[in-house]
């Protein structure tokens, strides 16, 4: 394998563009830059005109802290060059390096008990999907690895610097949305030991904002809030009647965007006046009542602004052409932080993004003082002992942020 140092990095754009079109995660995308990019500052700095297997090995043996990461780091590390050089020799992507499975193995046996006891009591009880268990048994696998290669071994002798010292070491060649998943997941794991008497420093390391955490609760819109989103929207334009019925599915069903984003024709039953679905994330099927404010949004959009020159299955189009179903999840939420942004209302702290209105939902739902099975049902979770984590960490709190529910959400509660 002998390339011209110059005609390969002319071809980056390109193949960044074709990981694109190929539907790569934000995040995948950002890794495939960051290390290719690196790579390419190494290639000009050392005046290397030929690219080889040795010239890889030794960018890697001299850059991005390689040495220092584990197995299944090296690999997200060493894949994004190994796929941009076939793609400039093939002109497509290996699927050998999409998706590949690797197998987690904890190397301490003891680290290796503590943490089937986790992994059967917590995580397969729970409503994750399998992706979604496999995530975080990758990220502790990955953290109880490296404490082993520290020399630890033994949970007690676990500290915060050691923790600290393994997120900065480990995490930082990704995005921060993905570092704060990947936090939020160890510190589920800590919080676990620390509440079994495993560990005996403060939870009080999570001091980040987690996905879980209590300031997403706060970040809850009022309904006057809600309603001065949806009036905003100017409802007389294509482009304006497709971004209503997204924001009306995040208002009155508290939908999750992965969800709406795959919402099919055979998902509406406008007979029945029911939507059904099965959940992206949790794989549990979903009922709700097609209320009038959500049928007459549907409606307005597939009458007058969804394309009629297609047989595509799925509700939400693209806007501009080839009009065709969305498979980048960032589109949406481009879309849900510019209109609350120009709403008028005031953010203070609070979030802009979809999973506001989801916890908004619920929390004007717990303050109307509907049962915790209703909650459940709405939100799509098979128990409530999940729902009662969502929303019920700080009942004062939620009863101080919330107004009281007008007409237009009593009716809506009353459909279930």
């Amino acid at each position: 394998m002998k390339m011209n140092t110059k005609q390969l990095f002319l071809r980056k754009g390109d193949y960044f563009s074709y990981l694109e079109e190929l539907g790569m995660c934000k995040n995948t995308i950002w890794v495939n830059k960051y290390v290719i990019n690196n790579f390419e500052k190494y290639c000009m700095t050392n005046d290397i005109s030929t690219i080889n297997k040795d010239v890889v090995k030794q960018f890697y043996l001299n850059s991005l802290d390689y040495v220092n990461k584990t197995k299944n780091y090296q690999f997200v590390l060493k894949r994004p060059i190994l796929a941009f050089l076939d793609y400039c020799n093939t002109g497509s992507f290996l699927k050998e390096y999409s998706n590949k499975k690797v197998e987690h193995i904890i190397i301490n046996n003891d680290f290796k008990k503590i943490f089937n006891e986790y992994k059967n009591n917590i995580l397969l009880q729970s409503e994750l999907s399998n992706k979604s268990v496999n995530r975080k048994v990758r990220v502790i696998t990955n953290l109880l690895n490296n404490i082993s290669n520290m020399g630890i071994n033994k949970l007690e002798s676990l500290n915060e610097q050691i923790i600290t010292t393994y997120i900065n070491r480990n995490l930082n060649i990704y995005s921060k949305s993905t570092i704060n998943c990947y936090k939020s997941i160890i510190v589920e794991f800590l919080s676990y030991l620390h509440d079994n008497n495993l560990i005996s420093f403060s939870k009080k390391l999570v001091t980040y904002k987690s996905s879980n955490s209590r300031d997403i609760v706060a970040s809850s819109f009022t309904t006057d809030e809600v309603k001065m989103i949806l009036d905003s929207i100017d409802t007389s334009t294509k482009h304006g009647k497709h971004h209503y019925l997204i924001i009306v599915l995040l208002a009155y069903y508290g939908l999750r965007v992965g969800d709406i984003m795959k919402l099919q024709f055979k998902n509406i039953n406008f007979n029945t006046n029911k939507i059904s679905l099965i959940q992206s994330k949790t794989k549990v099927e979903l009922v709700l009542p097609l209320v009038d404010e959500v049928k007459f949004a549907l409606l307005d959009y597939i009458k007058n602004s969804r394309p009629s020159n297609t047989n595509n299955d799925y509700i939400l189009l693209t806007i501009h052409a080839p009009h065709k179903e969305y498979t980048n999840i960032d589109a949406f939420y481009t879309i849900i932080s510019r209109i609350i942004l120009n709403s008028g209302i005031s953010l203070d702290d609070r979030k802009n993004g979809s999973r506001v209105f989801r916890h908004s939902l619920a929390t004007n739902m717990i303050n109307k003082n509907v049962e915790l099975y209703k909650i459940s049902n709405v939100l799509g979770h098979k128990s409530t002992r999940t729902t009662s984590k969502y929303i019920s960490r700080d009942t004062n709190l939620l009863k101080e942020i919330t107004l009281e529910v007008n007409y237009e959400w009593q009716y809506i509660y009353s459909k279930f």
